[in-house]
């Protein structure tokens, strides 16, 4: 922070208009965000708080005309191995909806709707062509070519930073020979599973 344009005086704390009642939503059951609020005040950001719940959660934060500058933890799986599942509705101009969006950076967003939406930026990046890109791309070069999407959006464009890493730790019999995760769900892959068979 200290060395930031929103740090003019160099002290580590944030004294910008910036930093000052962000928007966060956040869930009642989603005890994680209140002590993020409560940390990151040490650093002068300090938020305004709307508590709503989990059934509307994504309807406030989604929608681009509330300028929700922090979400609460929103899980997202897998539906298909692949960066397709996740750089299309988070980042693609085209998954904009006016009631809920994903893509809460608004990257692709025209001029038009940004007006429409309250916002005094015209223009923001657009992440559209390089999607496109790696979509019609197959096998290794496409694993590639998500990679180097990856790099360019969090160094040069949005900057998400992760806040927040869960570790499952899954106890099963001594029986178990075979096991596999579904990422789809986060369950174990019920199919994938195998037993020992037991003696008589």
């Amino acid at each position: 922070m200290a060395i930031s344009r929103y740090d003019s005086d160099g002290d580590g704390r944030c004294d910008a208009g910036a930093c000052r009642a962000v928007p966060m939503v956040v869930s009642p059951r989603h005890a994680v965000e209140y002590e993020v609020a409560r940390q990151l005040r040490w650093i002068g950001i300090r938020f305004d708080l709307t508590i709503v719940p989990d059934a509307a959660s994504g309807r406030t934060y989604g929608a681009p005309a509330s300028r929700v500058a922090w979400m609460g933890s929103v899980p997202w799986y897998a539906d298909y191995p692949n960066g397709s599942t996740f750089f299309v509705p988070f980042f693609n101009g085209a998954s904009i909806a006016e009631r809920w969006s994903l893509n809460i950076a608004l990257l692709g967003a025209t001029p038009e709707q940004l007006d429409a939406w309250g916002y005094r930026v015209r223009t923001v990046p657009s992440a559209d062509d390089r999607i496109a890109r790696c979509i019609i791309t197959s096998g290794r070069a496409q694993t590639r070519c998500w990679a180097e999407l990856d790099q360019y959006l969090m160094t040069e464009v949005v900057s998400w930073l992760p806040y927040m890493s869960v570790d499952h730790a899954q106890v099963v019999s001594e029986r178990v020979v075979g096991y596999s995760f579904d990422q789809f769900d986060a369950l174990p892959a019920l199919d994938r599973i195998a037993l020992q068979q037991g003696s008589d």
